[in-house]
């Protein structure tokens, strides 16, 4: 379908008057830059009526591309002008660091390039009118723009490209410096791999300890026989050569990522691997632009939108974050990944195994609850008062993971990185993931349910016993106080969500600091330290040191889940913030000892019920933020792509309408 002339223009910036304006040759180059910017800009805009085209942007795009060169093909002298403008652009500019640093991360590490990009995007940056760098930036500044370049046809882009040696003449001025430029790019570029390559920061982790057998000794030499081949056979076979060269070196970044993956990694090292591997790829870019660049134009049209797209992408804050975060996240959720297996159960033996364990985190919970509320009755001043409460939630957490115990809550966390995972093995395969939520959604409920019923009893007991000597575990006022703050009708929803956001960041924190123990080869240092074996002994220290290495994720996910829980309250009053902590086990507790003090009088009161339905509100959002939250970051961490929504959501229907028990029972016969 034609598209109406009318609806290429936009009204504000019409073509003829910018191609009226052509500078000459001989003017300022800034305001032979600006006049490109502005065709650009017209190229770029949208028509006013575009919506109405029932066509893509890209087609109006390339509509006006076309209409461009149809102007210029019937008016001789304005193209030659045009062209010789265009050829004065590149003449009067330098394309080295384009070719060289546009997608390439900077050399000032992650919190420097971090530091360029927001000031980049913040202030206001001076002119480089003579690096072609900074005309390009500036004129290709969005994602839409790479969409539309990669999208002409061969003949349109062919017709650009034979636009710039329009009518040249043999009198006029060296004006192509792109080739030499390109050359000199790829020659320094070698030199900067060479170096990164053969540092101290590769050699240690890789097989091969000769440094003159890896790929980048010999990577500098390749290329100075490509660059000074004097025959299209030579530079044939040493373009040839320096290809089978640079996949070896990506094989030896990709064995240091294997070495990252079990020894773990910092954002660092992610970040000089990312620039190293973005060297290479230009590298390889390039010289195939050399060898081939005066006849494979489809070559140059898809190096010139990957310029675009990555030109944009590395001004962008968010792009460096997620490319530098992503290996570190794979390796945090890995931890939970490996803890969440065994929060899944899939048979009745495991589910009673894990009933049999949330019985005893309940129990357990029943003494923390105990000591909570003799803490309380000590009046002491929030900041220590808080502290108290660490103590005693790592006292409880820690035992828990001693003796084997299970506290429902921690379980989502960890349950969703071992869902992101399978959704990562097997991405088509629906059954198979409705049937793992399936298991999830089991697991949890049967470790709520064994808490619930352990923690409740528990206190009961104790409070039975604090009555030999003619007391409760809490007051009348702290009981009405309790049921009172604990109401649906209250903040307790609220509360319950910020807890769940806890719960995640101590599930992150317990595999981060898992990264950064193994990366630190924390244990083969404990383990080898002569003062400690001399005073422990060698067999000892080996034994504590397979006992840190199987428990320092759990000591890590307990300890911080105590800190947040006890002193988050504390610090959010410090700056006025009402937040609390609402935890279903804990609260279910305290529900308890308040009703058992107000006698059974309490359950005809509508409070109480209030209440109870504000501990299912616990129950749930305890467990869904902090499912979500998970969920979420080791999506994005694996990289996997999950099933359509719907897809899952009907299947989950299906399987709820033809067995809705086997979500809360376990199957009657082992699965194999």
């Amino acid at each position: 379908m034609m598209i109406p002339l009318k609806q290429l223009f936009k009204p504000q910036l019409i073509l003829g008057n910018i191609l009226g304006q052509t500078p000459l040759p001989t003017d300022p180059l800034p305001v032979r830059i600006l006049w490109t910017q502005q065709l650009v800009n017209w190229v770029r805009s949208k028509g006013p009526n575009s919506s109405e085209l029932g066509t893509k942007r890209d087609h109006i795009q390339n509509a006006r591309l076309k209409h461009i060169l149809h102007t210029l093909d019937s008016n001789p002298t304005l193209k030659l002008k045009v062209a010789e403008n265009l050829r004065s652009i590149i003449r009067d500019t330098r394309a080295l660091e384009l070719f060289m640093n546009v997608g390439i991360p900077n050399q000032q590490g992650f919190l420097g390039e971090l530091s360029e990009r927001l000031s980049l995007c913040l202030l206001p940056q001076p002119p480089h009118n003579k690096d072609l760098i900074s005309v390009f930036s500036e004129t290709f500044r969005f994602q839409s723009d790479s969409r539309w370049i990669f999208g002409m046809d061969a003949e349109l882009f062919e017709g650009w490209l034979g636009l710039f040696v329009y009518s040249e003449e043999s009198s006029e001025p060296l004006w192509n410096t792109l080739v030499v430029d390109a050359r000199d790019a790829l020659y320094l570029l070698a030199q900067s791999v060479s170096s990164i390559g053969l540092s101290r920061l590769v050699r240690n982790r890789v097989r091969e300890s000769d440094f003159r057998k890896l790929p980048f000794y010999t990577l500098c030499g390749l290329v100075d026989e490509l660059l000074h081949a004097n025959s299209d056979k030579t530079r044939i076979e040493a373009y040839e050569n320096l290809n089978l060269n640079i996949k070896d070196c990506l094989a030896t970044i990709a064995e240091i990522y294997t070495h990252f993956r079990d020894r773990g990694v910092s954002i660092a090292l992610v970040y000089q691997m990312e620039r190293l591997k973005a060297l290479i790829h230009r590298m390889s870019t390039l010289a195939r632009l050399l060898v081939g660049y005066q006849h494979d134009f489809l070559f140059i049209q898809e190096f010139f939108s990957l310029l675009v797209q990555e030109n944009v992408r590395t001004r962008s804050v968010r792009g460096l974050i997620d490319d530098n975060l992503t290996l570190v996240s794979q390796k945090i959720i890995e931890t939970n990944a490996e803890t969440g297996e065994h929060y899944i159960t899939r048979d009745g033996s495991e589910y009673f195994t894990i009933l049999k364990k949330s019985w005893g985190g309940g129990a357990l919970t029943g003494f923390t609850i105990l000591f909570k509320l003799l803490i309380y009755q000590l009046r002491l001043a929030p900041f220590i008062s808080g502290l108290f409460a660490v103590a005693n939630y790592s006292v409880s957490f820690v035992g828990m993971q001693l003796l084997g115990f299970t506290l429902a809550t921690k379980q989502p966390a960890m349950t969703a990185t071992a869902l992101a995972s399978k959704l990562q093995e097997s991405k088509d395969s629906v059954e198979g993931l409705v049937d793992e939520v399936v298991h999830m959604i089991r697991s949890q409920l049967a470790a709520v349910l064994g808490n619930l019923t352990a923690v409740i009893p528990a206190v009961i007991v104790l409070d039975l016993l604090f009555g030999l000597f003619g007391k409760h575990l809490e007051n009348e006022t702290l009981a009405k106080h309790t049921i009172e703050s604990f109401s649906i009708l209250g903040l307790t929803p609220f509360y319950a969500a910020w807890t769940g956001v806890l719960l995640w960041l101590s599930s992150m924190f317990a595999g981060w600091f898992s990264n950064w123990f193994h990366f630190r080869k924390l244990p083969e240092a404990t383990e080898h330290h002569p003062y400690l074996k001399f005073i422990f002994g060698a067999n000892r220290m080996a034994k504590m040191v397979h006992f840190l290495r199987k428990n320092v994720a759990g000591f890590a996910g307990n300890l911080s889940l105590a800190f947040l829980l006890g002193m988050s309250p504390q610090i959010a009053s410090f700056f006025g913030l009402p937040l609390d902590v609402r935890h279903v086990t804990l609260s279910s507790g305290s529900l308890a000892a308040a009703a058992i003090t107000l006698g059974h009088g309490v359950f005809l009161e509508w409070g109480f019920w209030l209440a109870v339905v504000g501990i299912l509100s616990m129950a749930v959002l305890n467990l869904a933020v902090s499912f979500s939250l998970a969920m979420l970051v080791a999506i994005w961490a694996t990289k996997a792509s999950a099933p359509r929504r719907g897809v899952i959501y009907r299947a989950l229907f299906k399987k709820f309408i033809k067995q809705p028990w086997i979500f809360f029972l376990p199957p009657f016969q082992k699965n194999k």
